[in-house]
């Protein structure tokens, strides 16, 4: 998952970030590596489906 700070978007892919914000600018994004963090969400494949990831500003 990909977190937006700014806007506090987020994410499933890079496919959907790119289709929001065309791809060169998400290209610009990603260099700075300042507004976007990259969130590890492949603990709650294995689950029921029940947990969610939760962002507070």
């Amino acid at each position: 998952m990909i977190w937006y700070k700014p806007d506090n978007i987020i994410f499933k892919n890079r496919k959907e970030a790119k289709k929001y914000f065309g791809t060169n600018k998400y290209y610009k994004i990603e260099r700075e590596k300042k507004d976007i963090i990259f969130i590890d969400d492949h603990k709650s494949i294995a689950t029921d489906g029940g947990n969610q990831t939760d962002i507070d500003k």
